[in-house]
């Protein structure tokens, strides 16, 4: 006769509020140098590709035809290089996309980051 297979749960080591907290608090801190660092940019973005169709009549089989238009978006990033490093991952120009321009924006002073 098979014995039963008697399995033994782990002990989990019960959270400590005190160290909860302090993690929470270093993780707001982190949150709040990290937005401080960062710089916004607006970019204006169309897709050359896009343009071409709808000056044939004709529709772009994976974009909207509003990337005919420029789109205005606004991304966060450290530095310009950092903006660059973005720019290409979202807007590859081998999809079609051309940046038409970039401007740097001020960041508002918020107070909603976590006391």
């Amino acid at each position: 006769m098979a014995q039963p297979v008697t399995s033994f749960a782990r002990k989990q080591p019960r959270a400590d509020p005190a160290i909860d907290g302090l993690r929470e608090e270093l993780r707001a801190a982190g949150f709040r140098q990290e937005a401080a660092a960062l710089r916004v940019f607006e970019v204006v973005v169309h897709n050359r590709e896009v343009r071409a169709c709808l000056k044939n009549n004709r529709e772009h089989p994976y974009f909207n035809d509003r990337w005919a238009d420029g789109q205005h978006s606004l991304v966060a990033a450290a530095d310009e290089i950092a903006l660059a490093r973005i720019l290409k991952t979202m807007y590859p120009w081998a999809q079609g996309f051309v940046i038409d321009s970039i401007c740097e924006r001020p960041v508002p002073a918020h107070t909603d980051y976590p006391q």
